[in-house]
């Protein structure tokens, strides 16, 4: 059965399409293995994972301290991972500092704000739409009360879920702070060994393994940057959008918190900038001040906009796939199994396209010459 099957498959398409096929067939297999394997147990290894990657990063520092100041490994692995975290600590102490003074407003605000007045503001902005209701049916408003009641629980029931995520963040902050200095520990050892680790590794490959292996991750670690880049690149564009239109156009108050936080939430899939957007909009319409309330929402298209023209010339450009592709495995990935389908589609587009590219070429046969004076 199996024999006709191939063979009627090799009747219809070209000899060369089968065998790309069966290439492709079994490095799906083995990807989705190492893909389920890898983020099967991310939550374990995360920390070192982390600390490998800096220590990476940190390889042609180690390496000019070694050549310049001629220390030992262990010094100058001190010294990098020293540097390299005084550096985050600093900037992240400066943001921390603006974003808790300027919540430290927001908070004293909201603690003089009396609630009877909010609810009297409230109602008096609904019952501006009480001349349109009278033209409305009955009966439509009857039946979609209650969507409208469910949908204030569910605004509700969000609410609660993100209070309850930050109390859950402040009870596993001890957590945090171990995982912390784990990454920190973890990275002067893996900076300081990572010679060894390399020759251990190079140890149970061939001489060809070793080469395809260094191929393999050369380009990785060149798409992989240009990758990052790339999506840094969005992310602060749409920060520099969001606090210059807050704060130069708009003039909003606690431009610098929310345009942090619209930062934050704009890498989260399910969220997006649209989650401080939102809340703004309809807050500043509540409030009556339409003029600010249009701005934002004329801001929030802009940033939408930039934001899907940008992103996948800039992704596809990175990781050297076509755009349409791109959108294929973001838009199927999406349906099937959400952000974790995206990312195992994307990553299997990328990967096969390493593979392919640092797949040894044959040699050519020499041609054998015959002798015309024979």
């Amino acid at each position: 059965m199996m024999d006709k099957i191939k063979n009627s498959l090799k009747e219809i398409f070209s000899e060369s399409f089968m065998k790309n096929a069966r290439r492709f067939g079994i490095f799906a297999i083995f990807y989705t293995i190492a893909f389920i394997a890898f983020f099967g147990t991310a939550k374990y290894t995360f920390p070192f994972i982390i600390a490998f990657i800096i220590a990476l990063s940190l390889q042609p520092l180690t390496k000019l301290l070694n050549e310049k100041l001629k220390l030992s490994n262990g010094i100058t692995a001190l010294i990098a991972s020293l540097l390299v975290y005084a550096i985050f600590f600093t900037i992240l102490t400066f943001i921390s500092f603006k974003v808790v003074s300027e919540a430290k407003q927001l908070l004293s605000l909201l603690t003089t704000l009396n609630i009877n007045d909010v609810t009297q503001l409230v109602k008096d902005w609904m019952s501006r739409f009480d001349v349109y209701f009278k033209y409305i049916d009955p009966d439509f408003l009857n039946k979609n009360s209650g969507q409208i009641t469910d949908i204030v629980k569910n605004i509700m029931e969000m609410v609660g879920k993100v209070l309850n995520g930050l109390l859950s963040f402040a009870a596993s902050l001890p957590l945090w702070i171990a995982i912390m200095v784990i990454v920190m520990i973890s990275t002067y050892f893996f900076t300081r060994d990572m010679g060894t680790i390399r020759e251990k590794m190079f140890g149970i490959l061939s001489d060809k393994g070793q080469q395809r292996f260094l191929n393999v991750w050369d380009e990785g670690i060149k798409m992989f940057a240009r990758t990052v880049k790339s999506y840094a690149l969005i992310y602060f564009i749409t920060f520099l959008e969001t606090f210059i239109g807050f704060f130069f156009v708009l003039k909003i108050k606690y431009a610098v918190i929310l345009s942090v936080v619209a930062f934050v939430v704009d890498i989260i899939p399910v969220l997006g900038a649209g989650a401080i957007y939102w809340p703004l909009i309809i807050i500043y319409a509540i409030l009556g001040n339409y003029k600010t309330a249009i701005g934002l929402m004329m801001l929030y298209v802009f940033v939408v906009v930039v934001r899907n023209v940008i992103e996948p010339k800039l992704v596809s450009t990175s990781l050297g796939i076509h755009p349409v592709l791109l959108l294929a495995a973001i838009f199927v990935g999406l349906m099937t199994f959400g952000a974790s389908g995206i990312i195992y589609l994307i990553l299997m587009i990328v990967s096969y396209k390493i593979f392919n590219k640092t797949k040894p070429k044959p040699h050519p046969q020499p041609q054998i010459q015959e002798d015309t004076n024979i």
